[in-house]
């Protein structure tokens, strides 16, 4: 029988170990950043916990030894794996650390006196729905989440300070995040943190506000300990969510990519940009985003297929179960074990 104690003193800073493996509908899996020992602590890892990001001992994998087995997953790249796990230790060590996404819970529609059915309010109930990447493709308003994600990670910033995440999804955001400050890095933007924000302001204003785009929803009620934030039935599902650009958005997205001196972009850049492919549109955007309001030199440009690769999807719904399985046809290094 294959143990995870036995194979867990070569496991390496920024590898994934999914617990409660494989997936069943009985039981959701996990996901964690491993981390060798550093700074005074024993090998541990990083993760979505129950209340909160933490870091915890890697003794407390035990704590799932009857729901399962567990994989590991090792990237390949040592930059990227080792980039990873530093924002992710980063975004667990913040002073506010970020909530599990299952808020609001059960739990808290007793404290709030709400007797509400199915609300399907949370970020989980939202992620569990998830069941293949087709459902989760990368569209604009991930690509203003990503650029808000990376804002934060060099901020030393809060990753989610109401809502929470799951662990799929942290773990899914550290990786998109690293892979645009590696980008960041070669163009120099990662020291000019204002123009990232400068960005943002403009691109949340290409974008519909959270008011309209949950207009028709039904209103549950408000938590007086989170400023009275609003609580809608079906909040948590990826269409109630997903700020797409309005209409005069796209007008101006469209007329600033007129623009685009084409001649001084690289030639496969180029070539993909004028191919009629789904993501071809973000792309073309993505060219305007860098050039006229990240400040980045059209030679320099890089789409964002190539900057994410295998994490070129929705981070904020992937589910567990998928990750896992995408892991497994990448290149990277897995095995699974059936025992602690």
């Amino acid at each position: 029988m294959s143990k995870l104690t036995d194979s867990i003193n070569t496991f390496v800073t920024g590898d994934l170990v999914f617990t409660r493996y494989p997936p069943t509908t009985r039981q959701p899996i996990h996901v964690t950043v491993f981390l060798e020992p550093r700074h005074g602590l024993g090998r541990s890892y990083v993760h979505a916990g129950a209340q909160q990001l933490e870091i915890a001992d890697v003794a407390t994998y035990a704590d799932d030894k009857g729901a399962g087995g567990y994989l590991h997953a090792h990237p390949t790249d040592n930059v990227l794996r080792s980039r990873t796990a530093e924002i992710a230790q980063m975004f667990a060590q913040t002073v506010k650390r970020t909530p599990y996404g299952n808020y609001p819970s059960s739990a808290d529609f007793q404290r709030l006196q709400l007797l509400v059915e199915s609300p399907h309010a949370s970020r989980f109930t939202g992620m569990v729905r998830t069941t293949d990447f087709g459902q989760i493709p990368f569209e604009f308003p991930a690509l203003v989440r990503l650029l808000k994600w990376t804002l934060r990670a060099i901020d030393n910033a809060p990753l989610s300070e109401n809502r929470g995440i799951t662990c799929a999804a942290f773990v899914s955001i550290c990786h998109q995040v690293a892979r645009m400050l590696i980008f960041f890095d070669d163009v120099g933007l990662t020291w000019q943190p204002e123009k990232i924000r400068n960005c943002l302001q403009k691109l949340n204003g290409l974008v519909e506000s959270k008011a309209s785009l949950r207009a028709e929803l039904e209103k549950i009620g408000e938590d007086p300990t989170r400023n009275n934030k609003p609580i809608y039935r079906d909040q948590a599902y990826r269409e109630h969510s997903n700020r797409k650009l309005t209409p005069a958005g796209k007008s101006e997205l469209a007329s600033k990519r007129a623009n685009v001196a084409y001649d001084s972009v690289p030639d496969e850049a180029r070539k993909r940009l004028k191919k009629n492919a789904p993501s071809s549109e973000l792309e073309g955007y993505w060219l305007v985003i860098q050039t006229e309001w990240l400040g980045i030199n059209a030679a320099i440009t890089k789409s964002l297929q190539d900057i994410l690769g295998d994490f070129f999807f929705d981070a904020k719904y992937v589910s567990s179960p998928i990750l896992s399985q995408r892991v497994q046809t990448i290149g990277w290094r897995t095995v699974a074990f059936n025992a602690y």
